[in-house]
């Protein structure tokens, strides 16, 4: 991934212990922490290229499109996974999949929505949509909503953490946000800011300012953050688990934040208690999807997620993807014969054991 920060970032991090600054761990990586991950995962994770029916459009759910804008944020997350679009070629990734904005382009995109009466929630991202200008973002929502069958936009940005003076300084970048809400709003419809804050010390009086401004003026800001572990973004299935039951009955059920896994190949966002089979050793965990099946793997519902090798047995932390794959069809296989004897309860409990 190519590196990316903002001069307002570099003055947040804590200089005098850099190394375990959580804002740095995000953005600037230190070759000394770099780990190998799993054989069995890919630059573009969860498959968006195979679910992209129109150039930077990704329509996977069936009621829900990804709208990318672009292929530039004002700084790039180390743990982006959209790293085969984001940010600039790399000696590992030379010739990255790029979203120039247009409005030829984007008038493709809008067809393909308007053609398709099944969705009605669209996600604008990229990229990032806060360095859209004011006019093309005004342009670009009312056009979706201008649409009958959508019902909601949600504009995701790490704006908040990384620029969150755009919101204070630029009015008319602002105000075309605002005016897109109202217009929302007189059709029954709605917008929201879906922002990406992971660590306290991203929310500073400047981001509580740009919030307060964005809440008085009724538009929904909702977030959402990746567990990290030290120098790296992933963590085991068990860990998350583990996580939410700490949270769980410890605040109104209002503020218990969902704890997923976004599922390689396309699964979709799952719920981390809601594996099918989950074996530790490995640190293969299987989750079906019924309403997704995989385009690579014939009439299949089956999704695979890795934890990374440091969580694993040591005897299986050097193998090679070739290795790996018979561990995941006997896996596949104990499932199988399983469910055919027994509740899926009951297989998650001996796969804990």
């Amino acid at each position: 991934m190519a590196i990316k920060i903002t001069s307002y970032l570099i003055s947040l991090l804590n200089w005098n212990d850099p190394y375990n600054c959580p804002i740095r761990k995000q953005f600037l990586p230190v070759h000394s922490t770099i780990e190998n991950d799993h054989p069995l995962l890919k630059f573009d994770s969860l498959n968006e290229q195979i679910n992209s029916p129109v150039d930077g459009l990704i329509h996977r759910y069936n009621d829900k499109v990804l709208f990318l804008t672009s292929s530039i944020c004002p700084a790039y997350c180390r743990f982006c996974t959209r790293s085969y679009s984001i940010g600039k070629n790399t000696e590992i990734l030379n010739k990255k999949q790029k979203f120039i904005p247009g409005k030829s382009r984007y008038e493709k995109i809008y067809n393909y929505i308007e053609q398709h009466e099944e969705i009605e929630d669209v996600v604008v991202s990229g990229g990032e949509v806060y360095l859209l200008p004011a006019h093309t973002l005004f342009e670009l929502g009312k056009r979706l909503l201008s649409i009958e069958h959508i019902r909601r936009i949600r504009f995701a940005t790490k704006g908040l953490s990384v620029m969150p003076m755009k919101i204070l300084s630029d009015n008319d970048w602002f105000q075309s946000l605002v005016k897109l809400n109202e217009f929302a709003r007189n059709q029954f419809k709605s917008i929201a800011i879906h922002t990406h804050i992971n660590h306290p010390n991203e929310i500073t009086y400047l981001t509580k300012l740009a919030a307060d401004k964005l809440y008085k003026s009724n538009i929904y800001v909702r977030n959402q953050s990746v567990l990290l572990r030290a120098e790296e973004f992933r963590t085991s299935l068990y860990r998350a688990i583990e996580l939410e039951k700490l949270l769980r009955g410890s605040t109104a059920g209002f503020n218990m934040p969902q704890f997923v896994v976004d599922l390689p190949n396309g699964g979709g966002k799952r719920l981390v208690s809601s594996f099918d089979s989950y074996d530790r050793q490995t640190g293969i965990s299987i989750f079906r999807s019924p309403q997704i099946t995989q385009q690579n793997r014939e009439n299949s519902n089956l999704f695979f997620y890795f934890d990374p090798l440091r969580k694993i047995s040591n005897e299986y932390q050097n193998y090679n993807a070739k290795q790996f794959i018979p561990l995941l069809n006997e896996q596949i296989l104990n499932l199988d014969n399983q469910n055919n004897s027994q509740s899926i309860t009951s297989n998650r409990q001996i796969m804990f054991n």
